[in-house]
């Protein structure tokens, strides 16, 4: 049974909110989405060939997810990698921002205008984050629903930065 496992990796995404600053540090396929007036930015990118391919405009975003080696990742933890070169970053969040952290299940069910979507709902609905973390991962899981599909949706709420 251990065989199976020898040469497994990990992704990482992970945030640490301070003041007004969001830290966040990444390695893998892994994503942080910033969602803020209407736009989706990614924070994080890919630690692949494909995903570098992406980030110089050489493949669009539906030529990147059907790609074969779009799993193939060249960060990791563990996978016998032995160094590994985190994208690290700080944002300055304001009020109403929505965050989106998530594995690469949920994107492997949704297109970013999707995830755009479902948090703009949100936002017009004035929801909490547990509403469109929800609907997020129902959608993921019953589009693709093949791979760990795992996520969290925070909201920057409007008092807090007055």
């Amino acid at each position: 049974e251990k065989r199976k496992l020898k040469g497994m990796g990990a992704t990482l995404v992970c945030g640490l909110i301070v003041g007004t600053d969001l830290h966040f540090a990444h390695v893998g396929d892994s994503r942080l989405y910033l969602y803020r007036e209407n736009e989706l930015t990614q924070l994080t990118y890919d630690h692949s060939r494909i995903g570098l391919m992406y980030r110089k405009g050489k493949l669009n975003e539906r030529q990147a997810r059907a790609h074969p080696h779009r799993n193939i990742l060249n960060q990791a933890i563990g996978a016998d990698v032995q160094r590994v070169h985190p994208q690290v970053g700080t944002v300055q969040l304001a009020a109403g921002d929505w965050l989106l952290f998530c594995s690469d299940g949920v994107l492997d069910g949704l297109w970013d205008k999707n995830i755009a979507s479902f948090l703009s709902e949100a936002g017009e609905q004035d929801s909490s984050a547990r509403e469109p973390a929800s609907a997020i991962l129902n959608e993921a899981i019953g589009v693709a629903g093949e791979d760990d599909t795992t996520l969290f949706v925070v909201q920057v709420a409007k008092q807090a930065m007055n």
